[in-house]
């Protein structure tokens, strides 16, 4: 009989069937209906980016939507996503890159993270963050015609040779750590700022010191602030909307809010275990933390008090992604063990829809259909991302394991769901089977103003998707 050490991840994506244990539900009392054309799986999206049979390793979207940046283990191709043609490949990388993002206010700037300190390549190499100027890059380098599809450019690609980071379009080298997951920011909203963890690999639970530079993006060296404090793994760090706050949150059990020019602290706030991540309401009203029991922590930042902690109903699981809604009053949190997702109102203290999965109502493929696997399919899901997108009309969610993108419409009370090829029933699974899915599988979204779309990104063990849904408007809620 299979056991938590037998039941492989490969097992578990072949057994996972899509099932929920709790919808949202409308005003009614019903649950949220798919919308027109709302069920829709791999084959049924917009468009397939793949790449000479290689799997993207990360990806993010530039700040206007225009570029996609796509990581292949140690290049990044530059996407236009008007054309879905390759712009250019940066290359350099000498090892495997862990993460990357855009300046939000300079398409044309791109930091990217080496080596990767998790998942199947590990290295001794101490951690090196490039920062790219791709215009510059471009003019020094081979071009790629804009007509080359990323397959082309992928194949391409594996006949030429690797230049030195060191060369002409690598606009910065910082020795240190770029924190680019669970929503924490590297840059400020206005770009101007950028924010790293200083010099060479740290030890979590250790003794070591965890300091934070933030720096002017002018040259990534001027005006640097540095902040002292934590003695453990930094799990996330970010501004407010006005850049005059920065929070940084630590497995050192500590959520700290600093003043973003002086670099005074402003509160320290101390949990039981460690925290994971954190997010400040769109008005700075608010902090939002999560901590290792499971519990959401909101603080207001007038004053430093408590507002409310939610603690989790189940005796597993984490709750890792966060995001508010525009208008500041109402918060989605995603966790893990089931992959709850939970939306919240915070000034009246309310959980107003939650979305578990449910492994009991889920049946097991290959003759492995029994009570003991379905009660180890919760192990393998959780929340990895939320965000409202379309003015806070909708709630867009991403779940690991599942890997899926799911779109809540709030206003209309209807629902979308982008499906991994063979995870619903009814899907032919036997096309799906032998693809191994990615270490770092994500969602990305931008909106297309000009055509009326706000536009999704699977990145998926074989390629990146692209789904769209019409934007709304004004957000229609209470």
């Amino acid at each position: 009989m299979p056991n938590y050490q037998s039941y492989s991840a490969d097992k578990f994506y072949q057994d996972w069937r899509y099932a929920v244990g709790k919808e949202f539900t409308t005003q009614d009392g019903q649950p949220f209906p798919y919308a027109e054309n709302g069920h829709l799986h791999w084959d049924d999206e917009l468009k397939k980016l793949e790449f000479g049979g290689q799997g993207p390793w990360d990806a993010c979207v530039s700040g206007d939507g225009r570029s996609l940046a796509v990581v292949l283990q140690k290049d990044i191709h530059i996407i236009d996503t008007n054309t879905w043609a390759t712009v250019c490949i940066l290359r350099g990388h000498e090892e495997a890159i862990q993460g990357l993002a855009f300046a939000p206010n300079d398409s044309n700037i791109l930091v990217s993270h080496t080596p990767r300190d998790f998942g199947p390549i590990g290295t001794d190499t101490e951690p090196v963050i490039t920062v790219w100027d791709i215009k510059e890059y471009q003019k020094r380098h081979i071009s790629i015609q804009s007509q080359a599809s990323p397959d082309e450019v992928a194949a391409a690609a594996a006949q030429t040779a690797a230049s030195k980071v060191a060369e002409k379009g690598v606009k910065q080298t910082i020795q240190g750590q770029a924190r680019m997951i669970r929503g924490s920011q590297v840059f400020s909203p206005s770009g101007k700022k950028f924010a790293y963890i200083p010099g060479g690999w740290l030890r979590s639970n250790d003794v070591d010191v965890w300091d934070i530079n933030i720096v002017s993006t002018s040259d990534f060296q001027s005006d640097r602030i540095a902040l002292h404090a934590h003695t453990d793994r930094i799990t996330w760090m970010g501004w407010n909307h006005d850049e005059s706050l920065f929070a940084s949150v630590s497995w050192d059990k500590t959520i700290r809010i600093w003043d973003a020019i002086t670099g005074e602290q402003r509160f320290c706030f101390t949990t039981t275990m460690q925290n994971w991540a954190g997010r400040f309401s769109p008005d700075s009203k608010y902090f939002v933390a999560t901590c290792g029991t499971g519990a959401t922590h909101i603080y207001n930042l007038s004053d430093g008090s408590t507002v409310w902690v939610l603690q989790r109903e189940t005796p597993r699981g984490w709750r890792r992604a966060l995001d508010w809604h525009p208008n500041g009053k109402l918060l989605a949190v995603g966790g893990e063990k089931m992959a709850p997702v939970y939306l919240l109102d915070v000034e009246k203290k309310e959980v107003l829809q939650q979305r578990p999965f449910s492994p009991e109502k889920t049946h097991a493929q290959g003759g492995r259909d029994t009570e003991t696997v379905r009660s180890m399919l919760g192990s393998f899901l959780g929340v990895r991302q939320v965000r409202f997108v379309d003015n806070g009309n909708k709630l867009a969610v991403w779940t690991s394991g599942d890997d899926s993108i799911e779109v809540y419409d709030l206003a209309r009370e209807v629902k979308w769901r982008f499906a991994r090829g063979g995870t619903d029933d009814g899907i032919d699974n036997t096309k799906w089977t032998e693809l191994k899915c990615p270490y770092n599988s994500k969602m990305l979204n931008w909106e297309d103003k000009e055509r009326g779309h706000t536009m999704f990104a699977s990145v998926d063990c074989d390629g990146i998707r692209i789904w769209s849904l019409p934007l709304t408007g004004p957000w229609k809620g209470p």
